[in-house]
């Protein structure tokens, strides 16, 4: 038997997330081409006809169709080697493996682990689907409202001001690149909600791969990686978690995400299983007991809001 590990490195993802935002800042920027072209017709005849908006907008179709298709590859292979990856950090932390490699070979391929990671990349595509369909609706209402206030408008005012490259780029960025508004109002264009998403599936699914196998092998604690804080997430770093709510008497991760006090969107904390809260180093479990009473007292707060 291996000894167990509580302090495993960080998983790191930004290689992944690195890639699906480029995956759609291109596609924005074949979008802004496609507008732009229309932007030059329109210089041409002083007005953009029917017949060119309609072809604009099925070459838009066609084009985030195929934002659609790529991020969906790319969606389903890196959700399960993130989920697979947690499953061997949970094979390491308890001492059952002595190496990555080994520890991913002995990961449970179970029903429950299969179904798990069917249900995280359906919910990722999910997300990245419905930004990328609202930055389509938004981009066709734009390109309608411009021919329609092109032919409200009589050719002696010269509609061809309306048309540059420029005006339309700077009309895409504020009314067509928007993938979701938020609960405050805030507009997301769709590289950074990209971003976002994918940095926080990807971390909820290797999350999701610990707590699984931990299941599979009747391990339930687990603490809290720590990495300076400065947000809510501070009070509980360090701090023992029930990671499927078998303990009683420890907070549960579910708790925590629903709190959003911790685990939100594009939070990076992790949860290490461990066996037993004796089996961690004198001074982390100092931490964990003198920071468990005001993390509970928080989280209680946070249940009642």
């Amino acid at each position: 038997m291996a000894k167990a590990r509580w302090d495993l490195p960080a998983p790191n993802y930004e290689k992944d997330v690195n890639t699906t935002v480029r995956i759609y800042r291109n596609a924005i920027t074949e979008v802004l081409s496609i507008l732009e072209t229309m932007a030059t017709q329109g210089v041409a005849d002083k007005t953009i006809s029917k017949a060119q908006m309609n072809s604009v907008l099925n070459q838009l179709s066609i084009k985030l169709a195929e934002v659609d298709a790529e991020s969906e590859v790319f969606v389903k292979a890196e959700i399960e080697k993130a989920f697979v990856e947690g499953q061997a950090d949970t094979v390491l932390s308890i001492g059952e493996a002595k190496t990555m490699e080994e520890a991913i070979a002995m990961a449970s391929m179970s029903e429950l682990s299969t179904s798990s990671i069917d249900a995280m990349v359906a919910d990722t595509f999910e997300d990245l689907l419905y930004a990328n369909n609202k930055m389509k609706r938004e981009s066709v209402k734009m390109v309608r409202s411009i021919v329609s206030e092109q032919l409200k408008t009589s050719s002696a005012m010269g509609q061809g001001r309306n048309f540059t490259k420029k005006a339309i780029r700077k009309r895409f960025n504020e009314e067509g690149n928007i993938a979701i508004v938020d609960k405050v109002g805030r507009k997301w264009k769709l590289d950074r909600y990209a971003e976002m998403v994918t940095r926080t599936k990807m971390h909820q699914a290797h999350t999701e791969g610990v707590r699984v196998e931990a299941l599979e092998r009747n391990v339930d604690l687990g603490i809290i990686s720590s990495h300076g804080a400065t947000d809510s997430c501070r009070h509980y770093e360090g701090q023992v978690i029930s990671m499927n709510g078998t303990t009683p008497g420890f907070a549960t991760y579910d708790e925590l995400k629903r709190s959003n006090l911790i685990f939100h969107p594009n939070c990076k904390h992790r949860v290490t299983p461990i066996r037993d809260v004796s089996l961690l180093p004198a001074s982390v479990r100092m931490k964990f007991e003198e920071g468990q009473k005001n993390a509970d007292k928080l989280l209680k707060t946070a249940m009642k809001e």
